[in-house]
C-alpha cells in the first residue's frame, strides 16, 4: 500500500552515505519542458504530495520470513524496491517492480523476535540447527504461533534464547539489539537526500492479555542519536503506555521519534476502550484554547458508609508545573495563579494546555457502592462582573468574588457489588 502525505516536517529523513540510484526518477513537473515560464506553477515544495509506504515487512520478521516461504529479502532489497530498482528471483527473473519510485518509506521489522529469526537464518549460529529452527526455514506456521504464544507471556523460546527470561542476559535479546543497529545502518545508507527519505522504524507488536486485540504501533525515529533496543513489546509488557514512557526517556538528544497505531482493525474494540491496556482508567483533560491553562486534574469518589450515610473524597491526580499531590492531604499545593483585577490577566502559576493521569484507588473495596468522577480545574480568571466593570470604568460590585475557577467534569463511574 502507497500512502500519499505532505510531509515538510519529516523531510529530513535519516543521515547517513547516499548510494548512487541514477535515472530513477525526474522531479520536473508534468509538461514543463513544453509550456513556457508563464505556464508553469509556482511550485511550493510544503504543498507537495510525497508518495511512499510506512509499513513493510522483510525476512527479518518471523511472520512473513515464515509464511512468505521461501522469503529471503532482507531491509535493503526492500529499499531498493522502494526506490524503483526490479525485485529478481533466484534465477534473475524480475518478481516486481514499482510503476513509480517511492518519495519516503520505512521497513518495519516485528520487535519481538528479531535476534530469533537471526539465529534461525544465520548458519554459523549454534542454534541454526534446533529443530524449531529447520520448521521455521520450512515454513512451519504452528512454529510460528508457538513462538508467538511463548511472547505474548513476556518469554523467550529457552531452546532458541538459552533462557526463558528476557533481558540484556538473554541471548535473544543480545542479538536483537545487534540487528537494530543493523537496521538503522540499513535506512541510513539508501536515504538520498532530497530523493529518498528513509526512517529507521519497527512494528511494536503488542497484544490485549485478556482480549487478544492488537495494540501494534508502527514506530519512526528521525536524527542521529536513535536509542539503542529496548522497545520491543514483549520487554515493555505489551502494553502501549511502557513504549510511550520508554520513548520519552530513550530518545534524547538529535532524536524526533512519533508512534503510530496499527491494524487497528484486529484490536478488537480495545484500542477505543477508555482504559489503559492494564485496565486502569486513563484520566486525560485538555486545556480550551478559549480560556485559561489547565490547573489540575482531580478525581472525585463517594461511597457508602458501613455505619450509614455517605462518603465524598477528593483526590489531586495531575497538577501544572509538575507539582505532585501531598500523600497525607491528597492534594498539590497551591500553584500561586492569581487573576490581576487591573486587566483580567493571569498572575503566576504555570498552567498547563494537557494533564492525564493513571490511578487505582488503594482503598477500593468491592463489597461497598461507590462512584468516581473526573473533574479539572483551570487557573482562575475573572468573574463576567468584573470584565462588565472593567469595560464601564465602574465599581466591582460587593458581595460576589471578582475572580472564579471554571472546571468541568466527566460522567460518573459506578460500582454495585454482585447481587446488589
Amino acid at each position: 500500500m502507497s500512502v500519499a502525505a505532505c510531509l515538510p516536517l519529516l523531510a529530513a529523513g535519516c543521515a547517513g552515505p547516499a548510494p548512487a540510484a541514477p535515472g530513477l526518477r525526474d522531479h520536473s513537473p508534468a509538461g514543463a519542458g513544453d509550456a513556457g515560464a508563464g505556464d508553469a506553477p509556482q511550485r511550493n515544495p510544503l504543498r507537495n504530495a510525497y508518495f511512499g509506504d510506512l509499513h513493510v515487512h522483510s525476512s527479518w520478521s518471523l511472520d512473513a520470513w515464515t509464511f512468505g516461504h521461501p522469503m529471503r529479502n532482507d531491509p535493503s532489497v526492500a529499499y531498493r524496491y522502494g526506490r524503483g530498482e526490479p525485485i529478481l528471483d533466484a534465477d534473475g527473473n524480475v518478481r516486481g517492480r514499482l510503476a513509480a519510485p517511492l518519495d519516503f518509506m520505512a521497513v518495519t521489522d516485528h520487535d519481538n523476535w528479531l535476534g530469533e529469526v537471526q539465529f534461525c537464518q544465520d548458519p554459523d549460529a549454534s542454534t541454526y540447527d534446533l529443530p524449531v529452527c529447520r520448521e521455521l526455514r520450512a515454513g512451519s506456521v504452528p512454529a510460528f504461533f508457538r513462538l508467538r504464544r511463548t511472547s505474548l507471556r513476556d518469554q523467550r523460546d529457552p531452546a532458541l534464547c538459552g533462557d526463558a527470561e528476557p533481558g540484556p542476559d538473554n541471548r535473544c535479546d543480545r542479538r536483537a539489539a545487534h540487528q537494530w543497529r543493523l537496521v538503522q545502518e540499513t535506512a541510513d545508507a539508501y536515504y538520498e537526500p532530497g530523493v529518498f527519505t528513509t526512517f529507521t522504524a519497527f512494528e511494536f507488536s503488542a497484544v490485549h492479555r485478556a482480549s487478544g486485540g492488537w495494540l501494534h504501533r508502527n514506530v519512526f525515529f528521525r536524527g542521529e542519536d536513535v536509542p539503542a533496543w529496548g522497545g520491543a513489546a514483549l520487554a515493555r509488557g505489551h502494553s502501549p503506555e511502557r513504549l510511550w514512557e520508554w520513548m520519552d526517556a530513550a530518545c534524547t538528544g538529535d532524536c524526533d521519534v512519533i508512534a503510530i497505531p496499527h491494524n487497528t482493525n484486529y484490536g478488537g474494540g480495545i484500542v477505543l476502550a477508555p482504559n489503559n491496556a492494564d485496565g486502569t482508567p486513563f484520566t486525560p483533560a485538555t486545556r480550551d484554547a478559549n480560556s485559561a491553562a489547565l490547573q489540575k486534574l482531580q478525581i472525585v469518589k463517594g461511597w457508602d458508609d458501613p455505619e450509614g450515610g455517605t462518603g465524598e473524597r477528593v483526590y489531586d491526580v495531575a497538577c501544572d508545573g509538575g507539582r505532585r499531590p501531598d500523600p497525607e492531604t491528597r492534594r498539590c499545593a497551591d500553584s500561586g495563579a492569581r487573576v490581576n483585577l487591573a486587566d483580567c490577566s493571569t498572575m503566576g502559576g504555570s498552567g498547563a494546555a494537557e494533564l492525564s493521569a493513571v490511578r487505582t484507588d488503594p482503598e477500593f473495596d468491592p463489597a461497598r457502592r461507590a462512584f468516581y468522577y473526573v473533574r479539572v480545574l483551570e487557573n482562575p480568571t475573572c468573574r463576567w462582573t468584573t470584565w462588565r466593570a472593567l469595560e464601564s470604568g465602574g465599581e466591582l460590585p460587593e458581595g460576589v468574588p471578582p475572580a472564579i475557577t471554571e472546571r468541568a467534569w466527566s460522567s460518573p463511574i459506578w460500582h454495585t457489588p454482585a447481587g446488589s
